[in-house]
């Protein structure tokens, strides 16, 4: 594999990482992490007058409740706003080279890291529990997305350091688009080359006229 093959794979494989773990994470966010009973009338903890009241109520309590469903960007407003970032990141990848490739380097691999610290703080700190409704009868937690959320992070970060240590060497998209032609655009660009548009250029030569030879000279019957 020649350099520039290497070069374009690694550029490639690093872009996809990223926009990979950015789409993996938005979507593992959006998942409800989080299932609720919530009781509309109180949990009736403190129903007193009696067994069958007691019963009543619990029954007219179970009538009236609703689930509900917090998902990853509830929990985590700012760490839900981390995916768009790092989409964002990829276009700036894209469109710069050298320092500033390498900065947004940086920046998208802060973004993920946002992500995989926000989520494991989440999961295995605070605990998903603690993000329930004060009222609810009962609780039910999904931890499947917040790993799944966490792993697209990682990929997007490793991404991120990749393109940040290796991003300056790679082509950048502007050189595609780059002029080969040394020409003036316009006659402004001309002045201010110092080229005076006014002046004709040099009559092209007609078919079958050879270098150095004039019209007059053509025009001149043989001897």
């Amino acid at each position: 594999m020649s350099a520039s093959s290497r070069v374009k794979r690694e550029y490639f494989i690093a872009v996809l990482a990223v926009a990979g773990g950015a789409l993996l994470s938005w979507w593992a966010l959006s998942r409800p992490w989080l299932t609720a009973t919530e009781a509309l009338l109180g949990t009736g903890d403190g129903a007193a007058g009696g067994l069958e009241l007691e019963l009543e109520l619990d029954s007219t309590i179970t009538a009236a409740q609703r689930v509900v469903e917090i998902s990853g960007s509830g929990m985590l407003p700012a760490v839900a706003a981390m995916p768009v970032l790092l989409l964002a990141g990829i276009a700036a990848v894209i469109g710069s080279r050298g320092w500033g490739r390498r900065i947004t380097g940086g920046l998208i691999a802060a973004a993920a890291a946002v992500i995989v610290i926000g989520t494991f703080w989440a999961l295995f700190i605070d605990g998903l529990d603690s993000f329930a409704p004060g009222d609810a009868r009962e609780v039910t937690t999904d931890t499947l997305a917040p790993v799944l959320a966490m792993v697209g992070g990682v990929i997007a970060l490793l991404g991120g350091i990749v393109i940040g240590v290796r991003g300056p060497t790679w082509p950048g998209l502007g050189r595609s688009y780059e002029r080969s032609s040394k020409a003036p655009r316009d006659a402004w660009e001309a002045l201010d080359r110092g080229i005076d548009p006014t002046l004709d250029a040099e009559p092209e030569a007609s078919p079958g006229t050879s270098p150095g030879t004039s019209t007059d000279d053509q025009d001149r019957p043989p001897k």
